[in-house]
């Protein structure tokens, strides 16, 4: 994940490589209060940023007021989600056809007494066709409104905004809202001092329900996304009497007039009586004070806090699903998430005839406290009871931890352009990081990039060639950059864990340390050139771009007998290289004071490479659920790569699937022979 900057700011992203809720702060921004976007393609510029910077820079920066009257603005939309191209399923007298013709095929024809597919009837004796569809899809519609109101006089530059979303998925039950605020103030105290602050805040209700799609046990076959295409179309949602259609013995959904059994739940009955809610606050602050020394030189002091609060809560009723085994599940958890980031910078800017210089020092304090706790009651003792406070028999804790992290840096940067034409940028940054050991805290990361303007060469003009070109520029930039991602805060270390074995207190060895941990070290090459035609209107970029990755921060499987935990260590493995173009068109189709119409074309290539592995080059096998271990990595391949076997479809022949050994040779496949028969030669 990128690092996200909003106004100068770092925010929770780009050092939650576990898929932390905290990667969601574009979700927590008003877009409407955005003024800005830019993604740093310069690697050096990129690198100023430090550890944090190895997968990318996104710089926001949000609207301020503008000198005159002030402004009230007011903008929303409308919209609507509806899902797209379903399969097509049959009908009930199609399901039932086709089921016997299959029964009387597999050798156990129907009759029409514990064998066969058959018609539920309602009370007026009429067939039921149920079009499950229509139970978990639907319509959802959508809006947004934004209001802001925004100015500014020769002291004072002020924007308050506010915004509110609300959205419906293509799932029943699945809603979303938010709400926003954003306030941004600048104040120059006299010639020498201004001050400012900004502050967002979010909150966000995100209600859903359990969309699995894949089969197998409860929990799978519950999921909404298999069920709507899934269940068998001749039995109903409610009895005749009224009652959900459900087999309290077995955990399905009824049979209705079927002799041979139907699987999977009711998604009406899971519709009505479960629920799944993640509620979100988030404030993103800080405030700034800036001296100016003299002339050309500034110093700037900015304090910033993030604080994220997620309240995660689940019900799972006892009477049907996945909550039938635990008499009831009632999940809720808290996720608390808090940073400080303080910055301090001496800027200096000067220009000497055509020669300009700006150079910059500063130093960097964060840090990062993460908490959660949360439990399982299960065991309902009353229907009556859907929520966590309610009566239940068993309390699980779940959902605990405790982590806190700080990353302590000190960087200067040097910018110089020789009249708009010749551009030049060095800088460099060292970075603490308290998750390694105290022999590898400190990592050097170091950027330089060059850049030549030929449309602001004499040559230029005199070929002709500002009638072809706006704009024409070379560049190229190299860096390397620290990554901290996806390391726990207390990587180094060895740990014994505490719980329960029955009633008694336990210690249990839970983390494997690594002592010998490192930066894992990006070194970033990029080459473009871009260009501009009809005074701006069009614009063009193309960029090749190079990353080698050494030190590769990964688990490392281990062998179960050497009794670690997880059978993983965390080490540096190896290395691996990405590489590719980009390429950006923009157009500004209609441009004047009451209409603008842009529009914008990226494509992007990626090739990914495993370059070397640690233990003499071994491929890592990476570990999806329990004993599974579909895919690895290996050297000469791309990262995350998947076992397959190869496969020749279907045999004409016989409707058997064909596969093909490591050596070529075609094999068959029948399920329904002997074990010891059931891969024959294709003839």
């Amino acid at each position: 994940f990128p690092l996200v900057v909003i106004d100068g700011v770092p925010t929770f992203s780009g050092d939650f490589g576990n898929g932390s809720v905290a990667n969601n702060v574009l979700g927590d921004i008003n877009p409407a209060d955005i003024e800005s976007v830019e993604v740093l393609k310069d690697a050096a510029a990129a690198a100023i940023y430090g550890s944090r910077a190895a997968a990318g820079v996104l710089l926001i920066t949000t609207k301020k007021g503008k000198q005159g009257q002030t402004k009230v603005s007011y903008d929303t939309w409308l919209g609507f989600t509806n899902p797209f191209n379903l399969v097509d399923v049959m009908n009930g007298r199609q399901f039932e056809t086709v089921k016997n013709e299959a029964l009387v095929n597999a050798g156990t024809p129907p009759n029409g007494t514990t064998i066969g597919f058959y018609p539920y009837l309602d009370n007026d004796g009429n067939p039921v066709d149920t079009r499950w569809y229509d139970l978990v899809y639907r319509r959802g519609s959508s809006q947004n409104h934004n209001l802001s109101v925004s100015g500014a006089n020769d002291k004072t530059t002020y924007y308050f905004s506010a915004g509110y979303t609300k959205q419906e998925g293509m799932l029943k039950n699945n809603d979303f809202s938010r709400l926003n605020a954003t306030m941004n103030l600048d104040h120059k105290v006299n010639k020498t001092i201004t001050v400012g602050g900004k502050f967002q805040y979010a909150n966000s209700d995100n209600r859903g329900v359990n969309s699995g799609s894949i089969p197998g046990g409860a929990f799978a076959s519950s999921g909404m996304a298999r069920l709507a295409f899934a269940l068998a179309p001749n039995v109903p949602v409610y009895l005749n009497n009224g009652n959900y259609n459900i087999n309290t013995v077995s955990n399905i959904i009824g049979g209705g007039g079927n002799r041979t059994a139907v699987t999977f739940t009711n998604p009406r009955l899971l519709l009505d009586l479960n629920d799944f809610t993640s509620v979100t606050e988030r404030t993103i602050a800080n405030v700034y004070a800036n001296l100016n020394i003299v002339d050309g030189l500034t110093f700037r002091t900015t304090y910033g806090i993030d604080h994220l609060n997620t309240v995660n809560k689940a019900f799972q009723n006892a009477l049907h699903g996945d909550g039938v085994a635990n008499g009831g599940n009632a999940f809720n958890s808290i996720s608390t998430l808090n940073r400080w980031n303080w910055t301090n910078v001496v800027n200096y800017m000067k220009s000497f005839g055509n020669h300009n210089l700006s150079a910059l020092v500063g130093s960097e304090q964060q840090y990062t406290a993460a908490e959660g706790w949360g439990a399982n009651r299960q065991g309902v003792t009353d229907p009556f009871y859907d929520e966590f406070q309610g009566g239940f028999n068993t309390i699980v804790p779940f959902a605990n931890s405790l982590g806190e992290n700080y990353l302590t840096s000190f960087f200067g940067r040097v910018n110089y352009d020789y009249n708009k034409k010749y551009l030049l940028s060095i800088n460099a940054r060292r970075d603490g990081y308290s998750a390694f050991s105290p022999d590898n805290k400190w990592g050097n990361f170091w950027g330089a990039s060059a850049g030549w303007v030929l449309s602001q060469e004499d040559f230029f003009t005199k070929a002709g060639l500002d009638k072809v070109f706006s704009n024409l520029k070379v560049r190229g930039s190299y860096g390397v950059v620290g990554n901290n991602q996806g390391i726990n805060d207390f990587a180094f270390w060895s740990f014994f864990s505490s719980g329960l074995y029955g009633a008694a207190p336990t210690l249990a060895y839970s983390q494997a340390g690594n002592r010998n941990l490192q930066w894992e070290t990006s070194k970033k090459t990029d080459i473009g050139l871009e260009m501009g035609f009809l005074n701006g209107r069009i614009n063009f970029e193309a960029t090749y771009y190079n990353n080698d990755i050494d030190n590769l921060i990964l688990d490392e499987p281990q062998a179960p007998s050497k009794g670690i935990p997880g059978n993983t260590i965390l080490q540096n493995v190896g290395s691996m290289n990405n590489r590719g173009f980009e390429f950006t068109l923009g157009a500004s189709i209609i441009r004047n004071s009451n209409f603008s119409w842009n529009s914008n074309f990226n494509i992007t290539t990626l090739k990914n490479e495993v370059t070397s592995l640690a233990a003499g080059g071994a491929d890592i096998q990476i570990a999806t659920s329990g004993l599974e271990r579909p895919s690895m990595i290996r050297v000469g391949e791309s990262i995350g790569s998947f076992y397959a076997v190869r496969t020749g479809g279907v045999n004409p022949a016989n409707g058997q699937r064909i596969f093909f050994y490591r050596d070529g040779t075609a094999v068959q496949y029948n399920h329904a022979a002997p074990a010891a028969s059931r891969w024959t030669l294709v003839a």
